[in-house]
């Protein structure tokens, strides 16, 4: 038996082709191991490859961490998106991540340590941005 979901990340994404298989690859690396973590992504209607690219990391991935892939039908705002992770949730910290962001390592240990060991209900994580087109 394995051990229970205690934090649950959603990923929502919008033609993130570009970025988001890199925001994946540094989530896994986080993930793997702990056995307490799932990985929601949410893809909303996206025109490009994006649903390719979550299918795919959530059939590469899935042995090894709890993943699971959603497709919104009809695109809906960043919020209601979002809504719909946490209704697949089952964490009792839910953590959002932007599909065009790289974290650090151990970043996702941090601010769940951070959250068991403080009073604080929500923490944000500021992006630093490379490139030119942001």
């Amino acid at each position: 038996m394995g051990l229970k979901i205690k934090n649950s990340i959603i990923v929502c994404a919008y033609n993130e082709e570009k970025y988001l298989e890199n925001c994946l690859n540094s989530l896994r690396n986080q993930i793997i191991g702990t056995g307490c973590t799932e990985l929601i992504i949410i893809d909303n209607e996206s025109e490009d490859c994006t649903g390719d690219i979550g299918k795919i990391f959530v059939d590469e991935n899935k042995a090894y961490f709890s993943c699971k892939y959603i497709k919104i039908d009809n695109h809906v705002e960043l919020s209601k998106s979002r809504n719909v992770g946490i209704k697949e949730s089952v964490g009792d910290i839910v953590i959002f991540i932007d599909a065009d962001m790289i974290l650090a390592p151990y970043l996702i240990e941090s601010c769940v340590y951070h959250i068991q060991n403080n009073s604080d209900i929500a923490l944000h994580i500021n992006e630093i941005i490379l490139g030119k087109n942001f």
